[in-house]
């Protein structure tokens, strides 16, 4: 990203890297949600039951609940500079 924004012409490039983790709160919902929001997608392809899809979202939940757990999210990657001129 950073070479992108340098190609396009800006200035004073930056860039920071952050990886969301937590023991409780939104971030620890995230593999939950995104299980419930591809589910017909896993069903249409026959990777999965339903039941067994319901499963994973049920332990997902679980896991989010529980205080003693870390869970993480992927690294989301941020760039920005300026206009030169």
């Amino acid at each position: 990203m950073p070479g992108l924004l340098l190609d396009a012409g800006l200035a004073d490039v930056q860039m920071h890297v952050v990886q969301p983790a937590d023991l409780v709160g939104d971030v620890k919902q995230m593999a939950a949600l995104t299980m419930e929001a591809i589910a017909d997608s896993v069903l249409a392809a026959k990777l999965a039951e339903r039941s067994e899809i319901d499963t994973v979202v049920d332990e997902l939940y679980a896991i989010a609940r529980d205080p003693t757990v870390i869970v993480s999210n992927p690294y989301v990657f941020q760039a920005w500079g300026t206009l030169a001129g």
